[in-house]
Protein backbone atom coordinates (compact mmCIF):
# COMPACT_ATOMS: atom_id res chain seq x y z
CA UNK A 1 0.00 0.00 0.00
CA UNK A 2 1.31 3.45 -0.92
CA UNK A 3 2.25 5.86 1.84
CA UNK A 4 0.46 9.19 1.57
CA UNK A 5 2.35 11.82 3.57
CA UNK A 6 0.54 13.91 6.14
CA UNK A 7 0.22 17.68 5.79
CA UNK A 8 2.97 18.03 8.40
CA UNK A 9 5.29 15.78 6.38
CA UNK A 10 4.51 17.69 3.18
CA UNK A 11 5.15 21.00 4.93
CA UNK A 12 8.60 19.80 6.03
CA UNK A 13 9.39 18.58 2.51
CA UNK A 14 8.26 21.92 1.06
CA UNK A 15 10.34 23.92 3.57
CA UNK A 16 13.41 21.76 2.90
CA UNK A 17 13.02 22.13 -0.85
CA UNK A 18 12.52 18.40 -1.42
CA UNK A 19 9.30 19.12 -3.34
CA UNK A 20 7.48 22.15 -4.68
CA UNK A 21 3.85 23.18 -4.47
CA UNK A 22 3.76 22.80 -8.25
CA UNK A 23 4.94 19.17 -7.89
CA UNK A 24 2.17 18.53 -5.37
CA UNK A 25 -0.45 20.19 -7.57
CA UNK A 26 0.52 18.09 -10.58
CA UNK A 27 0.42 14.90 -8.52
CA UNK A 28 -3.00 15.81 -7.09
CA UNK A 29 -4.36 16.66 -10.54
CA UNK A 30 -3.04 13.39 -11.96
CA UNK A 31 -4.64 11.38 -9.16
CA UNK A 32 -7.92 13.25 -9.55
CA UNK A 33 -8.00 12.67 -13.31
CA UNK A 34 -7.46 8.95 -12.73
CA UNK A 35 -10.25 8.87 -10.13
CA UNK A 36 -12.99 10.59 -12.15
CA UNK A 37 -15.94 9.50 -10.02
CA UNK A 38 -14.46 11.21 -6.96
CA UNK A 39 -14.73 14.78 -8.28
CA UNK A 40 -17.48 16.82 -9.90
CA UNK A 41 -15.15 19.63 -10.93
CA UNK A 42 -11.38 19.92 -11.31
CA UNK A 43 -9.95 23.43 -11.19
CA UNK A 44 -6.66 22.47 -12.83
CA UNK A 45 -5.72 25.94 -14.09
CA UNK A 46 -6.48 27.57 -10.73
CA UNK A 47 -4.63 24.79 -8.88
CA UNK A 48 -1.54 25.26 -10.99
CA UNK A 49 -1.65 29.05 -10.63
CA UNK A 50 -2.08 28.85 -6.84
CA UNK A 51 0.80 26.38 -6.63
CA UNK A 52 3.06 28.74 -8.62
CA UNK A 53 2.12 31.59 -6.26
CA UNK A 54 2.90 29.39 -3.24
CA UNK A 55 6.28 28.46 -4.74
CA UNK A 56 7.01 32.15 -5.35
CA UNK A 57 6.07 33.02 -1.75
CA UNK A 58 8.25 30.19 -0.45
CA UNK A 59 11.25 31.44 -2.47
CA UNK A 60 10.73 34.95 -1.07
CA UNK A 61 10.32 33.62 2.49
CA UNK A 62 6.73 34.85 2.77
CA UNK A 63 4.73 31.74 3.59
CA UNK A 64 1.10 32.22 4.50
CA UNK A 65 0.82 29.26 6.86
CA UNK A 66 1.49 25.54 7.33
CA UNK A 67 -0.89 24.51 4.53
CA UNK A 68 0.48 26.99 1.99
CA UNK A 69 1.24 25.02 -1.18
CA UNK A 70 -0.56 21.84 -0.13
CA UNK A 71 -3.49 20.93 -2.43
CA UNK A 72 -6.91 20.77 -0.83
CA UNK A 73 -10.05 19.19 -2.29
CA UNK A 74 -13.34 20.84 -1.30
CA UNK A 75 -16.53 18.88 -0.90
CA UNK A 76 -19.32 20.26 -3.06
CA UNK A 77 -21.06 21.65 0.02
CA UNK A 78 -18.75 24.65 0.39
CA UNK A 79 -18.97 27.75 -1.78
CA UNK A 80 -15.85 28.29 -3.86
CA UNK A 81 -16.00 31.56 -5.78
CA UNK A 82 -16.61 30.99 -9.49
CA UNK A 83 -18.01 27.46 -9.11
CA UNK A 84 -21.48 26.04 -8.56
CA UNK A 85 -22.22 24.58 -5.15
CA UNK A 86 -24.54 21.70 -5.97
CA UNK A 87 -24.10 19.34 -3.01
CA UNK A 88 -23.98 16.65 -5.70
CA UNK A 89 -27.64 17.24 -6.52
CA UNK A 90 -29.01 17.50 -10.05
CA UNK A 91 -31.60 19.92 -8.62
CA UNK A 92 -28.82 22.48 -8.10
CA UNK A 93 -26.97 21.86 -11.38
CA UNK A 94 -28.19 25.18 -12.81
CA UNK A 95 -27.49 27.18 -9.65
CA UNK A 96 -25.56 30.42 -10.01
CA UNK A 97 -21.83 30.28 -9.39
CA UNK A 98 -20.76 31.31 -5.90
CA UNK A 99 -19.63 34.92 -5.82
CA UNK A 100 -17.53 34.43 -2.68
CA UNK A 101 -15.67 31.66 -0.93
CA UNK A 102 -17.26 30.13 2.15
CA UNK A 103 -15.53 31.30 5.35
CA UNK A 104 -13.77 27.94 5.79
CA UNK A 105 -12.51 28.06 2.19
CA UNK A 106 -11.33 31.65 2.56
CA UNK A 107 -9.56 30.84 5.82
CA UNK A 108 -7.51 28.07 4.23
Amino acid sequence: MAHFPSCDELNVQLRQGQITASDLAEEAIDRAIHTPSAFLHLATDASRAEARHADDRRHRGGLMGPLDGIPIAWKDLFDVAGTRTTAGSACLAAAAEASNDAPSVAAL
